[in-house]
């Protein structure tokens, strides 16, 4: 990877009832390590959260648990790209289809003027582990500095 050096994960607290959600996060810890890219992720243990985390370690990867202050204190749930602090963009790994409802409606959204384009654009969206790697790599080359709205 030459644009990107850590990646966020956001995962289930649980591991699902279909095997193939805690496969694909074991692959996608044996993705970013042969990378060399680093897990960030919001600390839990349990679930996938706390699988993939291990799976990382276990390889020898890098882990970094991490639970803003703010959110602890508030209890509020909203990512800082959402509240327009950074353009980074992200990528669904969907697995067996589970995140076709989601696209689907952040299609719809931008397609009613609920979404900006470049929002959406932002929202990636792979089937294997080393595709989202790849893509959110090539995103970080040309993400927009600053604000999207």
């Amino acid at each position: 990877m030459k644009n990107i050096q850590r990646v966020a994960v956001y995962c289930g607290s649980a591991l699902g009832s279909d095997p193939v959600f805690s496969d694909a996060a074991r692959a996608t810890a044996e993705a970013m390590v042969g990378n060399g890219v680093d897990l960030v992720y919001g600390g839990g243990r349990l679930g996938l959260m706390g699988l993939i985390a291990d799976h990382v370690l276990e390889l020898g990867g890098q882990v970094y648990g991490v639970i803003p202050t703010a959110l602890v204190d508030l209890e509020v749930a909203h990512t800082w790209n959402v509240l327009g602090y950074h353009a980074q963009p992200l990528c669904l790994l969907n697995v067996a289809g589970f995140w076709d409802g989601l696209i689907e409606f952040m299609d719809h959204a931008t397609a009613s003027g609920f979404l900006s384009a470049p929002r959406r654009k932002q929202m990636l969206v792979a089937q294997t582990p080393d595709e989202a790697l790849k893509l959110l790599d090539e995103a970080a080359a040309t993400a927009a500095k600053g604000m999207v709205w």
